[in-house]
């Protein structure tokens, strides 16, 4: 199952690419994010792998994408699931980016679950961009 959102953002793709980036900042200014971090410190690249925590539910995921400042996308994956998240920074005309963010579910898991949550994964979608446009247009 795939899903995507995007928001129009009053701000440069190099802003948006930090407020999507900055990890610290993102746990300050997202209320539903309690941790995200590099795993083992550093700054965050192609191959980093992270800790997430949202809301109650905690995940590792790794970057199999990272090309600032137009994509990043992390996930991970297992023998019965996987899951990623696709952000996707365009500009539409000076000052005005859009950012596309694609979640995915696969596996034979990932199918089941998706039949059951399609409607909390796009509002989680929702929850998860609001925060970036704030914050890249502050």
């Amino acid at each position: 199952m795939k899903q995507s959102e995007n928001i129009t953002i009053s701000a440069s793709p190099e802003r948006v690419w930090r407020a999507l980036t900055d990890l610290e900042d993102r746990v300050r200014w997202n209320n539903r994010l309690h941790e995200m971090s590099v795993i083992g410190g550093g700054e965050l690249a192609l191959g980093s792998r992270m800790r997430i925590k949202v809301d109650r539910s905690r995940f590792k995921v790794t970057v199999t994408e990272f090309s600032p400042p137009s994509r990043m996308v992390s996930g991970a994956k297992n023998p019965v699931m996987s899951y990623f998240h696709a952000y996707h920074i365009s500009e539409v005309s000076e000052g005005v980016t859009e950012l596309t963010l694609t979640g995915s579910m696969g596996g034979p898991l990932g199918a089941v679950m998706g039949l059951f949550s399609k409607n909390r994964m796009q509002q989680d979608l929702r929850d998860e961009l609001a925060p970036i446009k704030d914050a890249a247009e502050a």
